[in-house]
């Protein structure tokens, strides 16, 4: 069957809500690369599993280069499912669930689950660190084409469909050179914040300590203090909901949202429960709720017993020993996850009930002027708008860096559409 002929007109988008400079063009994202999706080959054959391809899933997509995977797999499992290698310097692309929008480079030839697409982008017309930063820039446009469904996704053929300014080749390599050079100097200054957020909280577990360790030394496991509340709600408008994005990096709860979007079961909390984020436990986020509601899956709730006070274990969450042993007995590389049961483990100091509330008392005086936390948080806050900032630019033709003298992509679009 002859190969159906694609013409200029499908591809190039002329219906666009912003000015970009006039050798640029805007084209659909189909017609810019070869796309793909991968497979999940059968649980049913572990053997699959034990071969040496890697085997990529959203969750994996780190929003840079994809060096190695979780799991590998088989000749057998590529030939026996819908999984395919796709071609070191291929972009990714999350379709399905929280991690939408997610983007990767592969550095290796790798497979891929379902849930990934993948461009292998045509050379000569578009630069993948050029097509990397482009969708990475475009994710809170892509979870919102994804809204609508039980559970948020979105399709090759929305991607495909999708419209991306190209500037000529040169004009691309001048782009991604200025985003990596500016990107580079915002990480120094997080490294910079992070080095503070670090000195600060490990001056406030040490008083923590120091000041628990004055009303005694004997301990107690923690799942004798606490009942894990694992009861489900499905969302309904008006509901009050907690997700990970609701609790800032050591300082708790930042914000509430109401379950109007909200999609699938979630767990109910109530007022004076302890919420404890399991996922990337290192990020420090918990705190007492002070009003009733649902929150994430990926949230734990913990409802104290009468001989123990939320605000004392609250603070005893917050411990860099604690920290280190949830991220030490997380499962999982790119979203280690800590599980209730081995939570549940972890031994904390056992004072009397009066003495908790001393404990609590002290304490809450000697943080209550403490906002270093939340200066860094908004810091850190400024350096991804910042960022955001950059990559509009970026793709509108305000860098800086456009030369009109560059030859337009429109003769290499030509010759790649039909070969």
């Amino acid at each position: 069957m002859a190969k159906k002929k694609i013409t200029l007109e499908e591809a190039v988008v002329n219906d666009i809500s912003y000015e970009i400079p006039k050798n640029w063009l805007m084209i659909k994202l189909g017609y810019l690369g070869k796309w793909g999706s991968g497979g999940t080959p059968s649980r049913i054959h572990p053997e699959y599993y034990e071969g040496k391809i890697p085997w990529i899933k959203t969750g994996e997509l780190n929003n840079g280069y994809i060096y190695d995977a979780e799991e590998n797999i088989t000749e057998d499992a590529i030939n026996n499912s819908s999984a395919k290698i796709f071609k070191k310097d291929s972009v990714l692309i999350a379709m399905y669930g929280a991690t939408i929008g997610k983007v990767a480079i592969l550095g290796i030839d790798a497979t891929t689950n379902q849930a990934c697409a993948a461009i292998e982008c045509n050379e000569g017309v578009i630069d993948n660190k050029f097509m990397f930063y482009y969708l990475l820039s475009q994710k809170e446009n892509f979870i919102e084409l994804g809204k609508g469904g039980a559970q948020p996704n979105i399709s090759q053929m929305i991607i495909k469909e999708y419209k991306c300014p190209v500037p000529p080749l040169k004009e691309q390599q001048r782009i991604v050179n200025k985003i990596e050079s500016l990107f580079e100097k915002l990480d120094k200054a997080n490294e910079l914040i992070e080095e503070a957020r670090e000195d600060f909280e490990k001056r406030k577990s040490a008083v923590v300590y120091k000041i628990i360790n004055k009303f005694g030394n004997k301990k107690i496991k923690l799942k004798k203090c606490i009942r894990f509340i694992t009861d489900k709600k499905e969302p309904v408008d008006g509901d009050v909901y907690i997700g990970l994005e609701n609790m800032g990096k050591s300082i708790g709860i930042i914000s509430y949202s109401m379950a109007e979007n909200v999609k699938s079961t979630k767990t109910k909390f109530d007022k004076g429960d302890i919420l404890y984020g399991r996922l990337r436990p290192y990020l420090d986020k918990h705190d007492v709720a002070d009003r009733s509601g649902i929150c994430s899956t990926d949230i734990l709730v913990m409802r104290a017993n009468e001989k123990f006070e939320a605000r004392y274990i609250d603070y005893i969450l917050g411990t860099l020993e604690l920290i280190r042993y949830a991220n030490e007995n997380s499962l999982g590389i790119n979203l280690p996850r800590v599980s209730a049961k081995v939570l549940g483990e972890y031994e904390i100091l056992d004072i009397e009930f009066d003495k908790q509330k001393i404990v609590v008392e002290i304490l809450n005086k000697i943080f209550e002027d403490e906002d270093k936390i939340e200066k860094l948080t908004q810091l850190e806050e400024q350096v991804e708008l910042i960022k955001k900032s950059i990559l509009t630019k970026a793709f509108r033709g305000k860098l800086g860096t456009n030369c009109e003298d560059d030859e337009s992509v429109l003769e290499l679009l030509k010759e790649r559409l039909n070969t």
